[in-house]
């Protein structure tokens, strides 16, 4: 499976893809296959190969808190919030207290124009000092609907320092940041 890495590094997902479904073929019970299958079907936009390998981890492992997770995110892609919401449901069952379960509830609430209640769980993980990315850009545009950004700015400045975020996370945070001050 590291073959694959390289390849999805390089974004050769054909050949990542080839290397998991042989690697599925020797151990069809590997997870991490599965998951990995998934991700990369996910990151070329075929969400419904995404979902059906999500939906295979899961029925391998009902108790996959990344199953369900990922499986949230497709449904959430789909425009299923139903659907999302019992993934994200599951992961904090499967996982209680996920920050990255109660971020992701957080989003969907907001697209769904259910400010309240995206705002409630926004304001108990910052009131816990969570620092979480989905959290700070759901919180972003709260504050940018309400006027008040000058909070919103510095949590997510302070987000930013964090070591262990990917380039496209800094990238996000710095685009709140300037449709925050602008």
């Amino acid at each position: 499976m590291q073959i694959s890495e390289i390849y999805i590094h390089k974004q050769q997902y054909n050949e990542a893809i080839a290397c998991f479904k042989r690697a599925i073929e020797a151990a069809p019970g590997l997870l991490e296959a599965y998951l990995a299958l998934a991700n990369t079907y996910q990151l070329t936009g075929d969400l419904e190969k995404a979902r059906d390998n999500y939906q295979k981890v899961i029925s391998l492992n009902p108790d996959s808190g990344p199953g369900h997770f990922q499986l949230g995110l497709i449904e959430k892609a789909s425009g299923n919030y139903d659907r999302t919401m019992a993934c994200f449901d599951e992961v904090a069952r499967i996982i209680p207290g996920s920050v990255d379960a109660e971020a992701a509830k957080a989003d969907v609430y907001q697209e769904q124009g259910k400010h309240d209640q995206s705002y409630e769980i926004v304001r108990s993980l910052l009131d816990r000092g969570i620092q979480n990315v989905t959290a700070g850009l759901v919180f972003a545009k709260l504050c940018k609907q309400q006027g008040n950004c000058d909070e919103a700015i510095r949590y997510l400045e302070d987000l930013g320092f964090q070591p262990n975020l990917t380039d496209k996370q800094r990238d996000d945070i710095q685009a709140a940041i300037n449709i925050l001050k602008a």
